[in-house]
């Protein structure tokens, strides 16, 4: 397992114990975000779509760099950072 840190925007903060960062372990991008909504399960339904996959309105970076969501299988290191970003849409 890999040490890693989720940033989490501030509007989510209220599923997460009002806390910004919480330190994860796991080996894929998708499995620390699985982790971070077993540990925060009414975030959960926010993240995830019924098919359990992130929701289309939220874009998921890895140490700055924007991920795409085929991508969220690849392996992370210790020490890498997840940011999770809200996608502003509207009309």
């Amino acid at each position: 397992m890999t040490g890693v840190r989720i940033y989490v925007p501030a509007f989510l903060q209220i599923y997460t114990e009002n806390k910004r960062q919480h330190d994860m372990e796991g080996s894929t991008i998708l499995e620390c975000l699985t982790t971070l909504a077993e540990r925060f399960p009414a975030l959960k339904s926010r993240l995830f779509n019924d098919d359990d996959k992130v929701r289309r309105e939220f874009f998921i970076f890895l140490n700055k760099s924007q991920v795409h969501r085929d991508d969220f299988s690849q392996p992370l290191t210790d020490g890498d950072e997840l940011y999770i970003s809200h996608v502003i849409v509207g009309g």
